[in-house]
């Protein structure tokens, strides 16, 4: 997902055959019309089943890049050569169908039948320089990820023990501590005569 200049757009690389509810053999195989029909059906179900919200809001997508109808029974062609039924991936662009001014929290929800889906969001800035002057931008703190709610939390940590050179010279201080008050026998080192 990319936010700039209160528009949002999302370029997705997804399977494409499970939502356009197409068989790639017979995509691969079958005349023209069974190909439009698929594409549009891809279509209809991600714009449908995509679901972006911005600050809670609904905002309605529009997929205005995707794989052509010449292009989907290109890769209806390898997905069955391969003997797979699934792993056709296909670049979409999807764009939010009105202006997100003021945006503090944007969530994509992509379609089930895509599979599992890495979301990462962008919020570009730009500068306008002159010959010879810099362009500098704050980067964002990252933030820490959100522990998922099927992942058990770690326990907390328990006493730790000190580290170890400390704990020899604290050994070392109460072992010299005790011989010089309990000497082990008589020596000329710890006799009080003169």
């Amino acid at each position: 997902m990319t936010l700039q200049d209160n528009h949002l757009e999302v370029l997705a690389e997804w399977d494409v055959f499970p939502p356009a509810g197409a068989d790639p053999t017979a995509l691969a195989t079958g005349p023209d019309a069974a190909v439009i029909a698929a594409r549009a059906r891809l279509v209809a179900r991600i714009e449908r089943d995509t679901r972006l919200r911005v600050d809670g809001a609904t905002v309605d997508l529009a997929v205005t890049t995707g794989p052509s109808p010449q292009e989907l029974r290109a890769l209806a062609a390898t997905v069955s050569a391969s003997g797979e039924g699934h792993g056709g991936r296909a670049r979409l662009r999807l764009e939010a169908r009105r202006a997100v001014p003021d945006a503090r929290r944007v969530s994509l929800s992509p379609p089930p039948e895509v599979g599992p889906v890495l979301v990462s969001f962008v919020q570009p800035a730009a500068r306008y320089t002159r010959p010879g002057d810099t362009a500098t931008f704050e980067v964002l703190a990252p933030r820490a990820a959100a522990v998922p709610a099927t992942v058990a939390p770690r326990p907390p940590p328990g006493p730790r023990s000190p580290p170890w050179p400390a704990a020899l010279v604290t050994l070392l201080a109460f072992a010299a501590l005790a011989a010089w008050r309990w000497p082990a026998s008589p020596s000329p080192r710890w006799s009080t005569r003169p």
